[in-house]
């Protein structure tokens, strides 16, 4: 049992509250992956870097759930900095947005559907509908181009 205090709120409005953990929903968010590349003659003096980070998330509940993912990538502040995400497709701007449906080659079980937004400030935003007894992989690839010899802090 917890304590929590309820923010003030106007009759027919809306307001999050945390209910705490819930054991019928399993989370495992695994350490980046990255892979690093130098340029080429052809692709000028510039390195690349490629980060994968994946999300399995499991519904151990005798129902459907809907949950909300939200992730990032790095913002460049500078044009030196190239950032491009990979997978998911189609995401390349703000307010992008594509759907994963059951059965299509991007989904490779019946576990329920998928959107994915690209929201400001780089934030990635799966909403799931994830059926009962099901798991899924959410995976973000995004790769950095900038001249050799800079350094990026806090990608990963």
């Amino acid at each position: 049992m917890g304590v929590a205090v309820l923010p003030g709120s106007r009759p027919n409005t809306t307001f999050s509250l945390s209910l705490g953990v819930d054991p019928g929903k399993q989370v495992n968010y695994a350490t980046p992956v990255v892979h690093r590349t130098s340029g080429g003659c052809f692709t000028g003096s510039s390195e690349s870097t490629v980060f994968t980070r994946s999300c399995w998330i499991g519904n151990t509940k005798s129902t459907a759930v809907s949950l909300v993912v939200l992730d990032q990538v790095p913002v460049s502040e500078t044009e030196d900095l190239q950032v491009n995400i990979l997978q998911p497709k189609g995401l390349s701007k703000e307010g992008d947005s594509v759907s994963v449906v059951p059965g299509s080659s991007a989904a490779k079980a019946i576990w329920g559907s998928e959107r994915v937004t690209m929201l400001k400030s780089g934030e990635i935003m799966w909403q799931l509908a994830l059926e009962k007894g099901k798991e899924v992989k959410l995976t973000l690839d995004f790769e950095t181009k900038m001249p050799s010899g800079q350094k990026m802090t806090g990608a990963y």
